[in-house]
């Protein structure tokens, strides 16, 4: 969605006015409504989105009741004017628009939604004057941030075997950010982990076992059970 029209949008429809145009239109109309629009688009670029939409009024009845017999100027006045009442329609729904907005991502921050609440921002695309959108910007940043590092703390975790460490980490990481990459692999990881320092062990000689394979077992079974019979003399 546009915010802004740039003022030299303005005064380029309505500069070129002739002297003949000047003459037979009384007052400049024409260039009175640029100068009011500009004025507009000043108070908008701060967010004073009611004061804007009065000077565009104010733009708006100059324009109407412009008269020219100069056809370059009777159709950069209709075109100016159409410019000007669009834009007196948007300015009037910025503020009810970026409540609405706001709202928004605030309930997808508290449902630690950290991601859809970027998207959203991006397409709020709010002006800079709106601090209340960069202070948003700056709590989904810290999110994203947290939520990645605990994430690397739980897969680090994992590598340790520390079951309760790696589960903790990836549910602080899901607290924050549930839509941060890696949390679903991450407990499930966790989770897969043995519970104890016996169970570790066991778990840790299931693996050497599948890692020698049937060979082992084999050379057990002949010369293991073979140094377990008493020798006779």
């Amino acid at each position: 969605m546009t915010l802004h029209r740039t003022m030299a949008l303005w005064l380029s429809l309505a500069l070129p006015v002739s002297p003949l145009a000047t003459a037979q239109a009384g007052p400049d109309e024409l260039a009175e409504a640029a100068r009011l629009a500009a004025h507009a688009q000043a108070l908008e670029e701060q967010c004073r989105y009611r004061e804007s939409f009065e000077w565009l009024a104010q733009a708006v009845d100059r324009l109407k009741h412009f008269q020219s017999t100069d056809v370059g100027q009777a159709r950069a006045a209709g075109s100016l004017l159409a410019q000007l009442e669009i834009r007196r329609r948007e300015v009037k729904q910025w503020p009810t628009f970026f409540d609405r907005q706001e709202q928004q991502v605030t309930r997808l921050l508290a449902a630690a939604r950290a991601e859809s609440a970027d998207r959203m921002l991006r397409a709020t695309q709010a002006p800079a004057c709106n601090s209340r959108f960069a202070l948003l910007e700056a709590d989904v940043a810290r999110r994203q941030a947290a939520a990645r590092n605990l994430i690397r703390q739980g897969e680090e975790s994992v590598r340790r075997y520390d079951k309760k460490d790696a589960i903790s980490f990836f549910q602080r990481a899901a607290a924050t950010n549930a839509e941060v990459a890696g949390i679903t692999e991450g407990l499930q990881a966790a989770r897969a982990l043995p519970s104890s320092h016996k169970a570790l062990k066991v778990f840790a000689a299931i693996l050497v076992t599948g890692a020698l394979g049937t060979g082992g077992y084999y050379a057990y079974q002949k010369y293991g059970k073979q140094s377990t019979v008493p020798s006779h003399r």
